[in-house]
This record gives C-alpha cells, sequence and structure tokens, in this order.
C-alpha cells in the first residue's frame, strides 16, 4: 500500500505490505442432527454447530456419501431429498479465514420401508397347541411389542425374528 494526499502532491508515500496473523487454529464442527441412526424418512436434514476462536469461519460445505462438495456459505442447516434405501455418510467442512478447515462425519441409514411377516409359528387351524409363538420378518427388528387379548407379552427378538410364550393361565378369546 502506498499513499498521497488528496490533491496529488508531492511524490508517493513509501510502499508498506501488511499480511493478517491469526492464531493457527483449527475451526471446530459437530453435526447434530440426524441424532438417530435410523430414518423412516427418504428425506434427511443435517444440523450443525461449526466455530472458530482464531479467525473466525469462512464458509462450509457438506456432500453426502463421497459426492462433490456443496459450499453453503454460513448456513448450518443441510436437507437431502429422495434418499436411497441403506446406510449414507453425510460430512460436513467448516474453513476458517487463515485458510484452515476441519471436518465432521455422521452415518445414517435410511430404513422408509416397513418390515412384513414372512413366516408364523404356530400356524394354520392344525397347529400343535403350543405357548411358544415366532413371528418372522423381512428385515432385522430394534423393538416389538406383542399383545394377545389385551395383555402385553414379553417378546424377544433375535435378528428378523421376534418370539414370546404365552402363559397357558391366558384365555384367547
Amino acid at each position: 500500500v502506498s499513499a498521497n494526499n488528496s490533491a496529488g502532491e508531492g511524490p508517493r508515500s513509501p510502499s508498506a505490505i501488511a499480511t493478517p496473523n491469526w492464531p493457527a487454529s483449527m475451526p471446530v464442527i459437530n453435526i447434530t442432527s440426524p441424532t438417530t441412526e435410523f430414518q423412516n424418512m427418504d428425506i434427511v436434514d443435517v444440523e450443525w454447530e461449526m466455530n472458530d476462536s482464531g479467525s473466525g469461519i469462512s464458509y462450509c460445505e457438506i456432500r453426502l456419501d463421497g459426492q462433490v462438495w456443496i459450499n453453503l456459505s454460513l448456513a448450518q442447516t443441510y436437507t437431502f431429498n429422495n434418499l436411497g434405501q441403506g446406510a449414507h455418510v453425510v460430512e460436513v467442512r467448516a474453513w476458517n479465514h487463515a485458510g484452515y478447515s476441519n471436518n465432521a462425519s455422521k452415518t445414517f441409514v435410511v430404513d422408509s420401508v416397513a418390515p412384513v411377516v414372512v413366516s408364523t409359528y404356530p400356524s394354520g387351524m392344525a397347529a400343535p397347541v403350543t405357548s411358544n409363538v415366532t413371528i418372522e420378518f423381512s428385515e432385522n427388528m430394534a423393538s416389538a411389542t406383542a399383545t394377545i387379548d389385551g395383555q402385553n407379552m414379553v417378546v424377544t427378538i433375535v435378528g428378523d425374528e421376534v418370539r414370546c410364550t404365552i402363559p397357558f393361565n391366558v384365555i384367547l378369546g
């Protein structure tokens, strides 16, 4: 930078060079949403917090499953639409004014298709009289509830099977 007075009189001042000297710090970034691993919709809202105590945040970027980074300026939310079934990895990268960046990532699973019953045991009118009931679903189950004639049963989940034992004192209507 060099200068002269507003009337343009006299020689220009000697040049001076100035370079900002920010502390070398990395941005801090934390993805706060989605909060659960499994998403039952194909639309997922991603939210994050970011800060930098040195030079400040310049901008941030987001990407899904290793695709191209999307520049979001200083936004702290983004919505992905029409996601396919299965596991996805979202990454958010924050850049500070000193040119340093830091990433955060989160894995989630889109599972928007309801499970279906594949088989039951016992089944049919000729089924043996037993107190053990097993229901097999089309996918592994995280939770299940069994109610028979208004009475809650204790269930055990083993992969894609839900099992319960009916006490013989339960009267089936």
